[in-house]
């Protein structure tokens, strides 16, 4: 650093720090109302096509020249745009309300604010996964029957039985849980009231208070079905709370009686699940199938509805009628 000891005009350069740095101009920002798409937020868009698809048109009354300017950009060789719509607009929703109408299942909300979601409709419809599918009712010819073990006559008959089970011998007060099965031999839980020797073996009749039943085939049942137990005019609601293979616990209990001799109407079960199917004036339908009203179904509607326009959920009240009428 020199020393300057008497006044003058003195000269001193300085090392030049280089150019400014340049900096593109061909990205725009836009701000303004528009017809659709989310408030607030800035969105990347590289041609005109893309802002008229995810903000709209034009709009004349009153005229708002977003649209304008945007087109303009990109027609005067813009490439990149960030367009921020603003506005007071709300989200346009739907409540779908249970089947008495007493209350409200699901809130479906359109993705984005303004009058472009009053176009958007939902539509509900019956669907179901299981249809008359039958209870199980095995027979078997017993040979011994004492203590807390049966013996039938065919290993065949005896292999149709299965490990919970609730058995009985016909004509007689017995009822008793098969607990393991070996050859001709079947074992229970509990130990008989009377000794025989003959009678026919089959599944106990479905009673009142009972909560497990095995059905023929469960397939398409799972934990969260909403079913419906029928036996010519006798019926009620219940839901699966358990699955182990063809055995079913179901939650609540049963509040009827259903006859299970090899020759009454057979007991059937039926599932019930919705469709949901979303619609717009300007996009395919979005249909979500076989939707469930229980969390703990693998088709709960809040985890299988992915709609490009609407969102699905439970309302802050939901309906209190019980399954399916919910």
């Amino acid at each position: 650093m020199p020393s300057y000891t008497y006044p003058g005009v003195y000269i001193e350069e300085q090392p030049a720090t280089g150019p400014i740095a340049g900096v593109g101009t061909s990205v725009a920002a836009f701000v303004g109302p528009a017809e659709k798409g989310p408030i607030g937020i800035a969105v990347k868009v590289t041609n005109r096509s893309q802002f008229f698809d995810q903000f709209g048109g034009y709009i004349t009354t009153p005229r708002v020249y977003l649209a304008h300017a945007v087109e303009g950009f990109f027609r005067n060789g813009g490439t990149v745009a960030y367009v921020v719509r603003v506005g007071t607009a709300s989200r346009a929703f739907h409540e779908l309300q249970d089947i008495p109408g007493t209350g409200i299942s699901i809130v479906v909300t359109a993705k984005t604010e303004g009058t472009a979601g009053n176009s958007l409709t939902v539509q509900v419809q019956n669907a179901q996964i299981v249809t008359n599918s039958a209870v199980a009712k095995p027979t078997a010819t017993v040979q011994t029957a004492a203590n807390d073990r049966i013996v039938v006559t065919d290993p065949l008959q005896a292999a149709d039985f299965k490990p919970g089970d609730i058995i009985t011998i016909q004509a007689t007060p017995e009822r008793a849980t098969i607990d393991r099965i070996r050859g001709t031999e079947i074992f229970l839980t509990s130990t008989l009231a009377a000794s025989h020797n003959a009678g026919t073996l089959r599944i106990a009749n479905l009673v009142p208070t009972q909560t497990t039943f095995r059905m023929q085939n469960a397939a398409g049942l799972e934990v969260g079905s909403a079913i419906t137990i029928t036996q010519g005019a006798t019926t009620e609601n219940t839901v699966i709370s358990g699955l182990a293979g063809n055995l079913v616990t179901v939650s609540p209990a049963l509040t009827n009686t259903y006859t299970m001799a090899a020759a009454d109407t057979a007991v059937l079960v039926e599932s019930h699940e919705f469709n949901l199917i979303i619609r717009g004036p300007s996009q395919p339908d979005e249909v979500f199938s076989n939707l469930a009203m229980d969390p703990r179904h693998s088709r709960f509607f809040k985890r299988i509805v992915d709609s490009v326009s609407v969102t699905a959920e439970t309302p802050t009240v939901p309906s209190t009628e019980l399954p399916p009428q919910n």
